[in-house]
């Protein structure tokens, strides 16, 4: 759809370190695999297929500089805003779903935004027992989960935006929230507000590029 062109991410941003991962390659595209799981007392961690930016084939991150405006836009190509499609909460998601991306913009002829998407880290400290997103093991991981994910999205070719959800981490010493936003790493801080360098280091990195992703995939 081309009207996402005109991408208005209103995006909480950026990271890459961590975890080491053996990286497989299927149909041309590379992937590493990226231990997970969907509760702390699960008895075993599963690997997960993940694509970051550094393994697109036929992609070199800096390598096309496109111009932008002042709130972000790009200058060189413009489209009519017309609103956009507001699909509901879906969990379990390490990929986002092509086929349903797809028909969202079928069937409501407009583009979507998601909002809230997040994975949470063993290496955070904190209980992680709350909340829907996965667990992996470092924040290194959470960065992979954010690239794999917004690559999906970016693919689409009907996305227009993404919050990450959510800005700080819960506090486990407010007993007042709501128990599934109690105790979990799901910031890009923590609860004492220090940054989650590692995280927002590979987000901005792909954040960076998300024009030239943009026309990288539409070309294909």
């Amino acid at each position: 759809m081309v009207i996402r062109k005109i991408f208005s991410a209103s995006i909480l941003i950026a990271v890459f370190l961590g975890t080491a991962a053996a990286v497989r390659q299927t149909n041309e595209q590379k992937y590493i695999k990226v231990p997970v799981k969907r509760k702390p007392a699960d008895k075993d961690w599963t690997l997960r297929d993940t694509r970051t930016i550094e393994l697109l084939e036929d992609f070199s991150p800096g390598s096309k500089k496109i111009a932008t405006g002042r709130y972000g836009g790009r200058v060189d190509k413009k489209a009519e805003a017309t609103g956009f499609f507001y699909p509901k909460k879906i969990a379990d998601r390490w990929w986002p779903d092509a086929e349903r991306m797809a028909m969202w913009g079928r069937e409501s002829g407009r583009p979507f935004m998601i909002t809230e998407f997040y994975a949470k880290g063993h290496d955070s400290g904190l209980p992680n027992n709350s909340g829907a997103g996965w667990l992996v093991q470092t924040q290194k991981d959470r960065a992979r989960f954010y690239q794999n994910f917004t690559l999906g999205l970016l693919e689409s070719k009907s996305c227009v935006g993404w919050h990450w959800f959510k800005y700080r981490d819960n506090n486990p010493e407010d007993l007042s929230t709501d128990p599934s936003n109690r105790d979990s790493n799901k910031g890009i801080i923590d609860y004492k507000y220090k940054p989650y360098v590692k995280l927002l280091e590979d987000m901005k990195k792909l954040n960076n590029e998300l024009y030239a992703l943009i026309d990288f995939f539409d070309s294909k």
